[in-house]
């Protein structure tokens, strides 16, 4: 069975009486008499005690910010590939990061414009350019120590359709279209008239690039989109 003992509280100290019988046990072996009382020299002793109490944290401190210093100079690798662009009309590049250390950022930009950059997760990124040019790819971690690679983009579809030939007749405006990316998005393929009124295809043919719009009182705005956004803008002026 445990018995749990309580400490009984420490009685306080009568310096006198205890000073009175260090003066007599001086006495009674002949020595010379203390002349330092010994509630001050009690009170040194804690002093000194605290001290030293305070110069092992100090050092203490010291030696944790001693061993965390070289952690400022940690700075990140990383590998860089290209991978399929799922039909995007733009490249991917995957980033897969080693890092002892957090990932503060990770940035990609060509001419100065930052380019879209996704975490997938386990120190790996994606990198989608909307344009070409040198991309410049930055990884900085928490301590802002930081790493950089450069890459050529050179396959984001950046041009619009392009005219081919237009028609009409009495009733219908006729464009054909071409698109050397990923095509035409016919869904998203309007005019405007003067008015601002939007006006749809009446007839669209995907094999042949054809465009039919209803024959236009006015002059129009035709916009024709690909599939990655850019547009071909017509304005059109019908006598």
């Amino acid at each position: 069975m445990l018995t749990l003992h309580k400490q009984a509280p420490q009685p306080d100290i009568n310096w006198d009486t205890v000073n009175r019988i260090l003066e007599n046990t001086f006495e009674a072996n002949h020595q010379q008499g203390n002349t330092v009382p010994l509630e001050e020299l009690a009170s040194y002793i804690s002093y000194r005690r605290e001290r030293f109490t305070l110069q092992r944290v100090v050092v203490g401190i010291v030696l944790v910010i001693f061993m965390l210093l070289p952690l400022l100079f940690i700075t990140p690798s990383f590998s860089m590939t290209q991978t399929e662009n799922a039909g995007t009309g733009r490249p991917a590049y995957e980033l897969q990061v080693d890092s002892a250390l957090p990932i503060s950022r990770v940035t990609a930009e060509i001419d100065g414009v930052l380019m879209p950059v996704y975490e997938v997760g386990g120190g790996i990124y994606s990198v989608r350019p909307t344009a070409n040019g040198l991309m410049t790819v930055t990884v900085t971690l928490i301590n802002d120590q930081s790493a950089a690679a450069s890459q050529t983009v050179t396959e984001v579809d950046t041009k619009v359709p392009v005219l081919i030939s237009d028609e009409h007749d009495a009733e219908t405006f006729t464009l054909y279209v071409a698109d050397e990316g990923l095509g035409l998005d016919y869904d998203n393929i309007f005019a405007l008239n003067s008015q601002g009124t939007k006006l749809l295809p009446i007839e669209t043919d995907e094999l042949s690039g054809k465009i039919v719009f209803a024959y236009p009182n006015d002059t129009i705005n035709v916009f024709v989109y690909d599939k990655v956004g850019n547009v071909l803008q017509l304005i059109v002026m019908l006598s």
